[in-house]
């Protein structure tokens, strides 16, 4: 049988547990769950949804690119979106900050990180 392994609950979500929403607690259960698709010799990296400080972050892979989300109601700065690329994104992988029209901008709340596709050597 296979054990269930606990949400980590950051000082910030851990006096707010009882306001999170029990979809998003399920999402944190089945992220928490969830097999590693990476391994390097910094960490282990899965999709899925975490708290990190006071900030959600949703990874997704499509295409065999990684991508991130980073939310938060505080602002986010330059040391906590390195932080969370390192914590949650695999150290081989370029990444890079997207920024939409001005017209997305206005609608998108948070950061977005995505990995940039490496040119292949025989392309070159």
């Amino acid at each position: 049988m296979k054990k269930k392994k606990k949400i980590v609950y950051p000082d910030f979500w851990a006096k707010r547990k009882n306001i999170i929403r029990p979809d998003l607690k399920k999402e944190l259960e089945d992220t928490a769950n969830r097999e590693p698709e990476v391994t390097d010799k910094y960490g282990e990296y899965k999709v899925g949804i975490f708290l990190h400080g006071c900030a959600i972050v949703t990874v997704e892979r499509e295409d065999n690119l990684w991508c991130l989300h980073i939310y938060s109601e505080r602002p986010i700065g330059l040391p906590l979106i390195r932080e969370i690329r390192y914590k949650y994104l695999p150290d081989d992988a370029l990444i890079a900050q997207v920024f939409g029209s001005r017209e997305e901008d206005s609608k998108l709340d948070g950061i977005i990180l995505c990995e940039v596709p490496k040119v292949m050597e025989e392309s070159r």
